[in-house]
């Protein structure tokens, strides 16, 4: 199962395989409801800051619930050919950043990673460049910048792992991280400076947000240690 926190801790959020999600009273674990997100496997489950609004990545696309209500409030549906992996919550819960991967390598990685509004759920722009296909999107702290993760190395020769780009504008920046095969969570740091970033192979990287640039990488057995 998926899980998430609201800002406070009062909320804990779950989803697992049979597409239901559940929101829970963190301290006691008491289950407080729980709605029907798809009739398969919930991939991303984020949270509001206040645990009133729910974000899902599912095969049914990207959904934005009001929990109270179990209804959705903005539906993005995937494209043909595409499944949604990954998806976030700006930090002032304005937009929406979805990831998806198609069923073989998408050659030129166009519109993998796209940005829309949470109000309407109208598409801001698309980042292209993860042609082995984008399961990662994270605003930093600040909103500022968007991560976004691919898994396309070593299958796409010198593929970039990880983008960083302007989240206002999309621009992309110069920082990257290479040979991080299949990057799929990241966490950053209290004063959101650094971002840890976890991958499925056997390497953990710590990216720098003052520099823009990879500070160093650990090396662990396996990547559920990370």
């Amino acid at each position: 199962p998926v899980h998430d926190y609201s800002a406070d801790g009062v909320w804990l959020f779950t989803a697992d395989e049979t597409g239901t999600a559940r929101r829970w009273l963190a301290d006691r674990l008491v289950l407080d409801r729980a709605w029907t997100v798809d009739s398969g496997p919930v991939n991303v489950i984020v949270a509001s800051k206040d645990g009133n609004r729910a974000l899902t990545a599912s095969p049914r696309g990207v959904v934005l619930w009001n929990v109270v209500t179990g209804e959705p409030i903005v539906e993005i549906a995937p494209r043909e050919g595409e499944r949604p992996m990954g998806c976030d919550l700006s930090p002032d819960e304005s937009r929406i950043a979805y990831a998806a991967q198609y069923g073989e390598v998408n050659t030129d990685g166009e519109d993998l990673a796209r940005v829309y509004r949470a109000d309407t759920g109208e598409m801001e722009y698309a980042v292209s460049g993860h042609p082995g296909n984008s399961n990662l999107v994270a605003f930093s702290p600040d909103g500022q910048w968007l991560f976004t993760g691919g898994y396309g190395a070593p299958s796409v020769a010198d593929e970039p792992s990880l983008y960083v780009w302007d989240a206002e504008t999309g621009t992309r920046c110069a920082g990257t991280i290479n040979a991080l095969n299949w990057p799929w969570r990241i966490e950053f740091s209290p004063d959101g400076s650094k971002a840890l970033i976890m991958s499925l192979s056997i390497y953990t990287a710590l990216y720098d947000l003052n520099v823009h640039e990879e500070r160093y990488r650990v090396r662990v057995q396996d990547a559920r240690q990370a």
